[in-house]
């Protein structure tokens, strides 16, 4: 891959997270996409998070990571903090 071509896929890591941690979660999501067999792990370490994600490579797993962490669609206003949170396994 070309440095033209990383710095595409990782403009929105970089964007999101920074220059640096961008720029490694873009190589890494190169990795899930094209490169590794699938269902390899890839982990991915977060800022201001305690303990890296794992992705699975060739997996709806990278999609799910920017809904949830690029895009946020689970960041909602609330008047009051929930005291209990369900996760039903959607994905």
């Amino acid at each position: 891959m070309s440095i033209t071509g990383w710095l595409q896929i990782s403009k929105p890591y970089r964007d999101k997270f920074g220059f640096f941690a961008g720029m490694k979660m873009g190589w890494k999501a190169r990795q899930l996409l094209w490169v590794l067999p699938k269902n390899s792990i890839v982990r991915i370490k977060l800022p201001n998070m305690r303990y890296p994600i794992g992705l699975r490579a060739q997996t709806t797993d990278l999609g799910t990571f920017h809904q949830v962490f690029l895009d946020e669609e689970h960041a909602i206003d609330l008047d009051t903090a929930p005291q209990t949170i369900c996760d039903l396994g959607a994905n």
